[in-house]
């Protein structure tokens, strides 16, 4: 519930006050997974989750500089490719089957 509540203030508009909570629920978590986990060692996903605060106050909300929309895209593609068998000009297969 923890890792809920620091999703929903990342992706929420913050103000300094939110972002120093932020802050101090991300201490909590990663304090609370050494507690429980004591041989854990976090990814980089969760040690990127540290510099969220800061990079907020910098930045701005990640909705702004996400990369969810191109990852949905990219997606599509992969599939397209793997569904084609042909990758001698993967890049002629992908601009032909979105043009069509």
């Amino acid at each position: 519930m923890e890792l809920k509540d620091i999703v929903d203030l990342v992706l929420s508009q913050l103000t300094d006050e939110a972002l120093d909570v932020l802050q101090v629920k991300i201490g909590d978590h990663r304090q609370m997974m050494s507690s429980v986990f004591p041989n854990f060692t976090p990814s980089a996903k969760l040690h990127f989750l540290d510099h969220y605060p800061a990079l907020i106050r910098k930045f701005g909300p990640p909705i702004y500089v996400w990369t969810m929309r191109f990852e949905g895209k990219h997606c599509h593609l992969k599939h397209v490719v793997k569904r084609a068998h042909n990758m001698k000009n993967i890049l002629k297969t992908i601009a032909v089957s979105v043009s069509e």
